[in-house]
């Protein structure tokens, strides 16, 4: 599978609701319906994503979202990222001053399932829970200090104002 497809199967299994956990289920059916080596494809491209996505911007806007952040509501926003498809991905990574349109008043942009849609899919069809990716061909970590409010602020300027001093523009 590469990258377009893992996209497509994303895309094509979203809710006209945006739910998270019903994409998420819907995900999994697709998912399952694809060979072992799609599943373990898709998996790949997932944990690739999870590992592009932990950087110091991505954390900063994720605690201006839930304040009180923790490691595994890190981990839900990245999840509910991917699930909203590639431009909010790409956003995140290339044009972070651009994601405050990805965020629309009364979304809570955390989704706890997307970790597990593979494994599950890699489930049904093994019975076993650990899929064989290949962690060699993962991207290294990103190894870069935390933001300081400052440079929050001037970077994600939007959310600042949103989610910080809750001024309306």
């Amino acid at each position: 599978m590469d990258r377009e497809h893992f996209w497509r199967l994303i895309d094509e299994s979203r809710p006209a609701d945006g739910n998270c956990v019903d994409h998420a289920l819907a995900l999994i059916e697709r998912l399952s319906a694809q060979n072992l080596e799609e599943i373990v494809s898709f998996a790949q491209h997932f944990a690739s994503l999870v590992i592009e996505l932990d950087r110091a911007s991505v954390t900063a806007i994720a605690a201006m979202v839930f304040p009180l952040l923790s490691d595994d509501g890190f981990t839900y926003f990245i999840g509910w990222a991917i699930l909203q498809g590639k431009q909010v991905v790409e956003d995140l990574l290339h044009a972070p001053e651009r994601v405050a349109r990805h965020f629309p008043p009364h979304v809570v942009p955390s989704c706890e399932l997307a970790g597990a849609i593979a494994m599950r899919a890699y489930h049904r069809k093994t019975g076993k829970w650990d899929i064989p990716i290949d962690k060699s061909s993962l991207p290294k970590p990103i190894d870069e200090p935390p933001l300081s409010d400052d440079e929050i602020r001037e970077r994600f300027p939007d959310l600042w104002r949103r989610f910080i001093t809750h001024e309306e523009e």
